[in-house]
């Protein structure tokens, strides 16, 4: 009978089928937002949507942001197929491609955490996610580059680390270890088309990377994977290669100054670090976690505003100030569940000894990358500007 058959499945593959079902509602709340036409677009957007109408009626091939010499424009080819699809260019078609970068993301996150705690935890980390404030929702709709991206390489490259990490053996057949390689090479193309996007996803690439070395130097150094990864990483890097041939820039260089100045702010203008963690602490984090406590024109970023209260502010840096110590929590009990490991480790089996401590260090290592981030972010000109006001912190939450 197909309706037994069907419970059957459903039965078996329950957490699986969950799964799809939020991924489902998630992907599903944000074309409904698009066809709302919410968020109102701006003029990132606009240039984004003039990108994708050039790449897809006048044959054009940009290869970064106009007016910039970063940033890469992924979702302007996105944009580009489905103006395609859906017959001419739209506001929603151009935002479909931020949407499905954002499905991809989900999709990852949930194999992710269910590769390194739980199938329950994995369903609970894709139903937090699959809402939240104003300002995460809001990046994950428009289309003004960088914050999808950003999301999907990050734990697209931490997915594949933990995957290769903990399906490692030393004493691999041949025939497995070839296998193995090609994902070395996705790991490297994650990586370039990631640092071609936005510079903030390096403390990720980098703490996913630092989990393959760990655990599979040996593949990376002996059979090669440092080679295909590298090779991946000039192919997705290709686009800022390119670009700065012709403009005669270090792609390279242009990614790490970001740190120190952008477009907006000269790079030799000198911000305080207090004054950009007390920005980062008051402003960003409240924001970007939809802060419900102060009226919205107390965020100096948005122009002319009423100055900040005192009230406000002490109430301000105790959300922000609870943000990072929740963090700094989650790292001192990463640190005593991997001492605790440590200590009864000869109770387990071999393959049961290196599945855990693949998830402990691989947990560690992400809870570094959210640090990262933040700090990366605080020695930034961001807490100083209104555009990548919610971007740094978006990627940990």
């Amino acid at each position: 009978m197909p309706g037994v058959r069907i419970l059957k499945y459903l039965k078996k593959n329950t957490y699986g089928v969950a799964a799809t079902a939020i991924i489902t509602f998630a992907v599903g709340l944000r074309v409904i937002l698009l066809a709302l036409h919410w968020p109102p677009t701006n003029s990132d957007e606009g240039i984004m949507a003039t990108m994708a109408y050039n790449i897809a009626y006048h044959g054009e091939h940009p290869t970064t942001f106009y007016g910039q010499d970063y940033m890469g424009v992924i979702e302007a080819y996105l944009g580009a197929m489905f103006f395609h699809i859906f017959g001419g260019p739209s506001l929603t078609a151009l935002r479909l491609g931020v949407v499905l970068m954002v499905g991809l993301f989900f999709v990852c996150m949930y194999w992710l955490t269910r590769l390194l705690f739980s199938k329950k935890l994995a369903l609970v980390t894709l139903a937090l996610l699959s809402v939240g404030s104003i300002p995460y929702l809001t990046r994950q709709t428009i289309a003004t580059g960088g914050s999808s991206q950003t999301l999907l390489f990050g734990s697209l490259s931490f997915l594949i680390a933990a995957w290769l990490a903990r399906s490692y053996r030393r004493h691999a057949s041949f025939r497995t270890r070839l296998a193995r390689l090609p994902l070395y090479g996705a790991f490297g193309l994650v990586a370039g088309l990631g640092m071609w996007s936005d510079m903030i996803v390096l403390p990720f690439l980098a703490m996913a990377g630092l989990l393959l070395l760990v655990f599979c130097w040996r593949e990376l150094l002996i059979w090669g994977g440092w080679l295909l990864g590298g090779i991946g990483v000039l192919v997705g890097l290709f686009p800022s290669i390119w670009y700065g041939m012709h403009k005669g820039r270090n792609p390279f260089v242009t990614l790490f100054n970001l740190v120190h100045g952008t477009g907006s702010i000269d790079p030799t203008v000198t911000i305080s670090l207090w004054h950009n963690i007390v920005e980062t602490v008051q402003v960003t984090i409240p924001t970007a976690t939809g802060f419900p406590f102060c009226p919205v024109i107390e965020y100096p970023f948005l122009g002319d505003n009423t100055p900040r209260t005192l009230q406000c502010g002490i109430i301000q840096t105790a959300w922000g100030g609870g943000y990072l110590l929740l963090i700094l929590t989650a790292l001192i009990f990463t640190l005593l569940i991997l001492q605790r490991f440590i200590r009864n480790k000869q109770t387990l089996s071999d393959e049961e000894r290196h599945n855990v401590l693949v998830s402990r260090i691989a947990q560690l290592l992400m809870v570094g990358a959210a640090i990262g981030v933040v700090v990366v972010f605080m020695r930034s000109t961001g807490p100083s500007i209104s555009r990548d006001i919610t971007l740094a912190i978006l990627s940990v939450c």
